[in-house]
């Protein structure tokens, strides 16, 4: 964990940061959920930005007919009801994979796929591609308390659904095992290079401090791990969720 006079600082940092006002609103002024992320600053700002964003969908996403002349603009309530299937759903998802295809400014010729449905399929996608049965030798680190252990009282419920989810993949598979899985004693850490390379830990899963995990490590901790996927960048591997550090990223058509 971040010391105190580190957390201290940050929150100076982040006074002085908003002493002349609230922050800038984001690129894309729809972008996000609350007043966090979309600068929202009391209901009556709220109800306006709801407005101002439906006709912003009616204007950006619109229908064609069989000849591909334009015949008026979807509403939010066809875009609730088309159950994210066909039209406008199609643009929205082009759209957004373009923009983050822009914000990572990957080449052109790199394919990219998002799982849809929340951080959660996104972490299933990590696991399922990183994380083997098959390999005897790979030992797995998880930064969160084993569930139901009775040390994990103060974990969230993200990080410990993500764990539950861990352990009952390979509980459940056929020769399924969790005799490779390795728990923290205390919420989100980050054992030290040597320790990991102790236990034989392939792979590392920070869950810790749910979805900023990211941003919760220590320099240190965080200069550990670097440490130790550099020793055999091969075989080794870390999943981190970062999920919020995305409030920032642009929207589509921002």
């Amino acid at each position: 964990m971040p010391a105190t006079d580190t957390l201290r600082a940050a929150r100076e940092a982040a006074l002085d940061a908003t002493r002349a006002g609230p922050p800038a609103r984001p690129s894309n002024p729809f972008f996000g959920v609350g007043p966090i992320s979309d600068g929202s600053t009391d209901e009556v700002d709220r109800r306006s930005r709801r407005l101002e964003f439906e006709q912003w969908v009616s204007a950006t996403y619109r229908k064609t007919d069989d000849r591909g002349r334009d015949v008026g603009g979807y509403t939010v309530s066809e875009l609730a009801r088309s159950m994210h299937r066909g039209e406008p759903a199609d643009s929205i998802l082009r759209d957004m994979m373009r923009a983050i295809h822009r914000y990572f400014g990957l080449p052109l010729q790199n394919r990219l796929a998002v799982g849809l449905g929340g951080g959660h399929s996104g972490f299933t996608a990590c696991i399922q591609h990183l994380m083997t049965l098959n390999d005897p030798v790979q030992q797995v680190w998880i930064d969160t308390p084993r569930p139901e252990s009775g040390r994990n009282g103060p974990a969230g419920f993200f990080r410990q659904s993500w764990a539950a989810q861990i352990t009952d993949l390979c509980r459940l598979s056929r020769n399924g095992t969790t005799e490779r899985l390795h728990f923290a004693g205390d919420e989100g850490a980050i054992p030290p290079a040597e320790a990991l390379e102790e236990m034989g830990i392939r792979l590392f899963i920070g869950v810790g401090r749910e979805t900023t995990g990211a941003t919760a490590y220590s320099a240190a901790e965080v200069a550990g791990l670097l440490e130790w996927l550099d020793r055999d960048p091969v075989n080794r591997h870390a999943i981190i969720d970062a999920t919020s550090l995305l409030g920032r990223c642009p929207g589509p058509r921002s």
